[in-house]
């Protein structure tokens, strides 16, 4: 493994934040999210032992919660609970109408931050981090942008696994004009993802399987996404790149050399735009984008481990300005 690494940011419009009073620890299997709707969730909790960390896990497009399973199932014995929610607008999204289609990016933004305040009062004065794969970087960074916390309500850090910070350059410009103007004319419209990828190639997200292989194996995959909620994924790539230049928070970025999204030099440039002095990450030269579900995945999860121990004897409640 090499240590280096790079950061994709993002932004959207400020999300409806709920105050510590009127968050409620979770129960059931659904939480209330930023609109009255009411949305699935996952969580691997510690058994005969405390739990000492807790991680917020967001999932990628297409993906779903129980896409932490390894994550949860490896860390919950160790004293980490991993909670994951399902996306709006994603397979299994309650509301079938939505499924491929959101309105708006910041509806996932306010999503997050209705679940990391309830998770909270789950557990409360326990160091808590955040880990998004992929699309869920995008959206976790977002959140970070978008809310100014209280020094004792600051996430603690933030993984980020499988970063798409290359999608644009990989992208033809005639798809990009095509997906700006469809998503205001024809916002429902659906395009085939794949039909975004370069000609002639074939995406791979595990050493084993094509995307597409994968997708037929997983009852929570989607194929198609409105022309609406691609441009705001792209939207969430390109914007608010100044949080990043002026970041604070430890940063832990996780990338598969085989990455077909993004490779070690896109991650290598982002990464020298990260602020502060608590960044760090690594390269699995051999990891494809699913880094969780391929060979080493125990590895990633043992680096995974170390680093929320370390930044968890740093944290509770500090600042980590540089000042």
């Amino acid at each position: 493994m090499v240590a280096f690494l790079g950061l994709f940011v993002s932004c959207a419009s400020p999300p409806k934040r709920l105050s510590q009073a009127s968050a409620a620890p979770l129960l059931g299997e659904t939480f209330p999210a930023s609109d009255g709707d009411s949305l699935p969730f996952r969580r691997w909790l510690p058994a005969g032992r405390s739990t000492d960390i807790v991680v917020v896990a967001v999932h990628g497009l297409g993906g779903a919660a129980s896409d932490w399973r390894p994550l949860g199932e490896y860390l919950a014995p160790r004293g980490v609970a991993v909670y994951a929610h399902e996306l709006r607008g994603m397979g299994n999204d309650p509301k079938r109408q939505r499924r491929g289609h959101i309105g708006h990016r910041g509806k996932w933004i306010d999503d997050l931050a209705a679940f990391t305040q309830q998770v909270r009062a789950s557990h409360p004065e326990k160091p808590l981090f955040l880990y998004g794969e992929s699309l869920g970087g995008l959206i976790g960074i977002g959140f970070l942008a978008n809310n100014p916390f209280p020094l004792n309500e600051r996430p603690c850090g933030m993984i980020l696994a499988s970063p798409i910070v290359g999608v644009d350059a990989k992208v033809p410009r005639w798809h990009r004009l095509l997906l700006s103007v469809g998503a205001r004319l024809i916002p429902r419209w659906r395009w085939r993802l794949l039909d975004l990828a370069p000609e002639g190639s074939v995406p791979q997200v595990v050493s084993t399987t094509t995307h597409e292989d994968q997708m037929a194996q997983t009852p929570h995959a989607m194929s198609h996404f409105s022309l609406r909620m691609l441009h705001e994924i792209q939207r969430l790539v390109s914007e608010n790149r100044e949080f990043l230049t002026h970041n604070t928070y430890p940063i832990l970025v996780l990338h598969g050399g085989k990455d077909v999204f993004s490779t070690p030099e896109e991650i290598q440039q982002f990464y020298g735009r990260i602020g502060g002095n608590h960044k760090s990450g690594y390269l699995f030269p051999e990891g494809y984008h699913l880094l969780l579900h391929d060979h080493g995945a125990t590895t990633v999860m043992q680096v995974i481990q170390k680093w929320l121990v370390e930044n968890q004897k740093s944290c509770h409640m500090n600042d980590f300005s540089d000042g």
